[in-house]
Formats: C-alpha cells, sequence, structure tokens
C-alpha cells in the first residue's frame, strides 16, 4: 500500500524541577509580558501557581510553573527553528526562576505519513504486527474497526515509549490545539516518539544542553523508526 514521507507535526519539551520553586508566584505579572515580547505571545493567563501564553493561532504554547517549565509548536514549517525557540524559552525561564536544579527532561514528538486508505493502512499494520483482520474478527465476534501499537524501552536512560498506529484527522484533534483541518491529512500513520530522563540533577545550563540533545536524539529515533515501519507497511 501507498505511504507518504513522514514530516513532524509536533515538539514538546518538558523540564521538571527537583523541588518546587515558588519565584513563579510573586512575577506572574512580568512573566506574562516576557511571553509577549519575546515569543510573540497574543495571549496569556496567570494561575496561582503557573502562567501560560499561546501565540495567536494556537499553534505555540509556553507554561512556566512552580514545579516545571513546558512549551509545545504544533504545525512548524521547519523543526530546527521550533527546536531552538524552545530552548531558548527554557533558558529564559530558568533564568527568571532563579536558576532551580532540573530532575526531568522530557521531549515528545508527534509525526504523520498521509495514506490514502484509513482502512488498508489498519489492515496492512494489524496483519504486520498482530492478526489479520479477519482472524481478529473471528476471534473477537465483530469486525475491527481501529488498532494501535505500544512500545515502552524504560530498562535504561532515556525512558524510550513509541505509539503508531493509524488515524484519522478528527482523531488527532483530541491530541492538539491547532484544529485546522488543513494541517492534516485526512488519513494517515501516526507516530508518537516520547523520550523522558527521569532521573537528573542538572542545573540550568546542562538542563538547556539535555533538552537540545534530546530533541536530537528523538529525532534520531524518528528517522529509523519511520524507515522501519515504511518497511514492513511495505512487504
Amino acid at each position: 500500500m501507498e505511504l507518504q514521507e513522514f514530516a513532524p507535526h509536533m515538539l514538546l519539551a518538558q523540564l521538571v524541577f527537583k523541588t518546587p520553586t515558588p519565584a513563579v508566584i510573586d512575577q506572574r505579572g512580568a512573566l506574562m509580558a516576557m511571553f509577549q515580547e519575546e515569543f510573540d505571545a497574543s495571549e496569556a493567563n496567570g494561575e496561582p501557581a503557573a502562567v501560560e501564553a499561546f501565540s495567536e493561532d494556537k499553534r505555540e504554547q509556553y507554561r512556566i510553573g512552580t514545579a516545571q517549565v513546558m512549551a509545545s509548536s504544533e504545525n512548524f514549517d521547519e523543526l530546527d527553528a521550533a527546536g531552538e525557540k524552545i530552548s531558548r524559552f527554557a533558558e529564559i525561564a530558568l533564568g527568571r526562576l532563579g536558576h532551580p536544579n532540573v530532575g526531568l527532561v522530557r521531549v515528545r514528538t508527534f509525526d504523520l505519513a498521509a495514506t490514502a486508505s484509513f482502512e488498508e493502512l489498519r489492515d496492512a499494520l494489524a496483519a504486520t504486527f498482530g492478526a489479520s483482520r479477519g482472524e481478529l474478527a473471528e476471534i473477537v465476534g465483530q469486525p475491527m474497526s481501529d488498532a494501535g501499537w505500544v512500545f515502552e524501552f524504560t530498562d535504561a536512560q532515556p525512558n524510550v515509549t513509541l505509539r503508531f498506529g493509524p488515524m484519522k484527522a478528527s482523531q488527532i484533534k483530541t491530541f492538539v490545539r491547532d484544529g485546522r483541518d488543513s494541517q492534516y491529512p485526512a488519513e494517515f500513520l501516526f507516530l508518537d516518539v516520547d523520550f523522558v530522563h527521569p532521573k537528573e540533577d542538572l542545573d540550568p545550563d546542562q538542563a538547556v544542553v539535555r533538552l537540545q540533545h534530546s530533541i536530537e536524539s528523538n529525532r534520531k529515533v524518528v528517522r529509523r523508526v519511520t524507515d522501519w515501519l515504511t518497511e514492513k507497511i511495505a512487504q
């Protein structure tokens, strides 16, 4: 079956502090101004223990809280540029919060490869990674409507989780903020690569370097997995 080339659609980064920092509470107004000045955020909201902001088109999100900083970008033009912007945000945010040490670094990406038929892709994946749709339908007593796979690699750092399966544009909108139909193929193979360093003790400079390295490492895994998936489906 025909499968188009994978393209990245979402990048998320998360830095969780070793211990909560209250520094955000007294400077929520200044942080919201920083979002607007440094990152062109059109909307900013203050909560008791966090501040978050969004770009006008909702594709970029920035959040600073007492326990973590988090940023994500969706449907970007260049992944490298999105990664650089998120890294710059992390560096500025950690400085504004008094340089807290970081205990967890996470990078997560969504990639999509368009296909002409959700049903054909579902059946090809089921036959490759499980059993034929007809065999499973006979076992369960009704036709299979959807399928998905999760593989976890948590015996070493980083912890990596792979999730993939056939998906429709209406389904991915439950995972993202940018819900414009024009941003997604109607039917596609969805790949989620979740990369976590859960046991860290990093100063802010080290945390930003680890974040940048994690983005690069995540993409290397994505390239290998997408090559593997494409080859498997073509067999």
